[in-house]
């Protein structure tokens, strides 16, 4: 809040803080940022893909390339590319067109990795590769089912 006040950007930048319906939030909006620099998975990008925002995000370790195809479901930059994110977020905002393809895309594949059957399978799939991996000595095992799901 401070940087913000300082920078006098109060009239552009909010800071929401707690909302207690995090999808009608989404839903009011155009386009959805994760400017995180770390993140285990990334909730709240797939509750925003799956709301059918057009997604941004910093290409970090974990995480946002596991939901976002580059150029066909969100927009993927370089981590810590200030410059790259501020263009892409100027792409989505200039181009109507690209908004609506890629937050079609940005559903669809929400759809498809999250259904409850799906996420059911993946995670019996994870719990089958553990148990196999114990047998096995494969941690890597485990943790290539796990980015799979």
């Amino acid at each position: 809040q401070a940087r913000i006040a300082a920078l006098n950007l109060g009239a552009q930048v909010r800071l929401v803080g707690f909302v207690p319906d995090p999808l009608a939030f989404l839903q009011a909006h155009d386009v959805f940022v994760l400017s995180s620099y770390a993140e285990g998975f990334a909730n709240v990008l797939a509750e925003a893909m799956a709301c059918g925002l057009p997604a941004v995000s910093f290409d970090i370790e974990h995480g946002p390339s596991e939901l976002i195809v580059n150029g066909e479901t969100g927009l993927l930059v370089p981590d810590g590319d200030l410059r790259g994110l501020s263009d892409a977020l100027r792409s989505l905002a200039t181009d109507p067109a690209l908004r609506a393809r890629l937050g079609a895309a940005g559903l669809e594949r929400a759809r498809q990795r999250f259904t409850v059957g799906g996420m059911a399978e993946a995670f019996a799939a994870v719990f089958h590769a553990a148990a196999s991996g114990r047998r096995q000595g494969g941690e890597q095992h485990v943790r290539h089912s796990w980015t799979h799901l």
